[in-house]
């Protein structure tokens, strides 16, 4: 009886051997197909790095339950060597990082080496990047040795001159007392506000920025000046209320500007679904439908990680912000936020995001700081635009400067969420081949930084995309 026993289970564990052998295979065969698809798409002209990107993690997943030393027709540290290249093409510096350190441990070759090196000098990392190149130097045959010099030779002429104003990724949790440990290298000076009293020169676009009205659009204390554009920092309803959206788009309507920018806040919880889905009960007796609550947005453009040109000048819009009691947009400091501020477009001018940047207009009642250290980091080393218009802390209200970009803490309503700071306003030169303000709404050509994912992704290196309206 036994024997038989074992028999039946000696031909049992054959079977699904066999089973899954097969399901291996095929699983292996797939993985192949996608790498080989990946292949030719960045072979095009120009490379298809995003389409490129999907048939690459497709082959990964698939190949994820192989063993090592399995016998398969896909070279997996390639896979992560040109999954890599695709995220730095994309601007995903931190994922870049990732997918080379993974090609790395897998087999430690001369491109892997360099693709770290790459994806470390997007990331500021330069002494590392020198430590990488070093090793590549070892490692690269005659002939590549003297690029391979080059390029060491230029991150050590980058490190020399880098100043990195006192930044360590390892501050990037306490904003407090990441204050206290840059403050000494940082320059913050106050700027007084410009009210939008007199009238601009002429040849001058007039940009009014304003934030955090909470539904309180009709009750302002101050007028809105005239201007060109209008932008706001997020914050328009008080928690997303369907109703809310609707007046304040009825009011936007009736606000003379020829263009307005709008992005959404850590209040405006409607606007982010897989957020409401799963909080609503906390700020409503039933669920509002989100898609009713985004349709309702008109007479704005709605920015959510999508940049725009207007007049001229290249825009570009987030509402995510350093996770702030478990509200909308919130994302963990560190590596969430700064896989978020990696999708800002280097060659933005005016940058809009709803939570400020560390040291600047993000002071809380009781002296405590509320900004985002990777913020300021990825504002000052990389993007460095001419103004970046935010608000989120109410008391943080006004206007500094660093020497070289303008912030703007534009939020309306003060600590007791009164409705009475007002708007603050600022001009540019009308850029050529820009059309007129004042007669014609200046050129608005909006583009998503990212169109795939949802919210949860942008721990991943994703963030999320909300196609423009206007």
């Amino acid at each position: 009886m036994k024997e038989q026993r074992k028999k039946e289970q000696d031909l049992f564990s054959a079977a699904e051997h066999a089973r899954y052998a097969k399901i291996r295979e095929a699983k292996n065969a797939k993985a192949a197909k996608n790498a080989h698809v990946a292949r030719m798409l960045l072979e095009k002209k120009p490379p298809q790095y995003k389409e490129a990107h999907v048939a690459l993690s497709n082959a990964i997943d698939l190949l994820g339950g192989a063993d090592a030393d399995a016998d398969i027709s896909v070279n997996r540290p390639d896979i992560f060597l040109q999954r890599s290249i695709c995220n730095l093409h994309m601007g995903k510096f931190q994922a870049a990082n990732s997918d080379a350190v993974s090609a790395l441990r897998l087999k430690r070759s001369l491109e892997a080496f360099l693709q770290f090196a790459a994806a470390l000098d997007k990331q500021f990392m330069f002494d590392l990047a020198v430590e990488a190149l070093t090793m590549a130097l070892q490692r690269a045959p005659a002939a590549a040795k003297p690029e391979v010099q080059r390029l060491l030779q230029a991150a050590k002429e980058k490190l020399a001159a880098h100043d990195n104003r006192g930044f360590a990724y390892e501050l990037d949790r306490d904003p407090t007392a990441a204050y206290e440990c840059t403050k000494g290298t940082q320059l913050v000076m106050p700027v007084e506000v410009n009210a939008g009293k007199t009238p601009k020169k002429p040849g001058f676009v007039r940009f009014v920025c304003i934030s955090d009205t909470h539904g309180l659009q009709r009750d302002l204390t101050c007028k809105i000046p005239d201007g060109d554009v209008l932008i706001h920092a997020g914050d328009f309803t008080n928690t997303g209320e369907l109703q809310q959206i609707k007046a304040f788009s009825e009011w936007m309507g009736s606000l003379p500007h020829k263009q307005k920018i709008v992005i959404a806040g850590n209040h405006d919880v409607t606007l982010h679904p897989s957020y409401y889905k799963n909080y609503w009960k906390r700020y409503h007796p039933k669920p509002y439908d989100v898609e009713e609550c985004k349709a309702a947005k008109q007479n704005f453009t709605y920015l959510e990680d999508e940049a725009a040109t207007v007049c001229g000048y290249r825009l570009y819009g987030s509402p995510w912000q350093p996770e702030f009691c478990q509200w909308a947009f919130n994302l963990n400091r560190g590596s969430e936020c700064r896989s978020a501020w990696e999708q800002i477009p280097s060659d933005t001018e005016i940058l809009i995001t709803h939570g400020p940047p560390l040291g600047h207009g993000d002071l809380c009642q009781g002296g405590k700081r509320a900004g985002c250290v990777d913020l300021l980091r990825t504002v000052q080393q990389r993007v460095r635009p001419l103004y970046h218009i935010f608000g989120h802390i109410h008391e943080g209200y006004g206007q500094t400067t660093d020497g070289y970009t303008q912030y703007i803490n534009a939020s309306t309503c003060d600590g007791r969420y009164r409705p009475n700071q007002g708007p603050v306003v600022f001009d540019l030169p009308l850029r050529k081949g820009a059309a007129s303000a004042a007669g014609a709404a200046c050129t608005n050509e909006a583009s998503s930084s990212v169109k795939d994912g949802d919210t949860e992704a942008v721990a991943g290196g994703a963030a999320p995309a909300t196609n423009a309206s206007v």
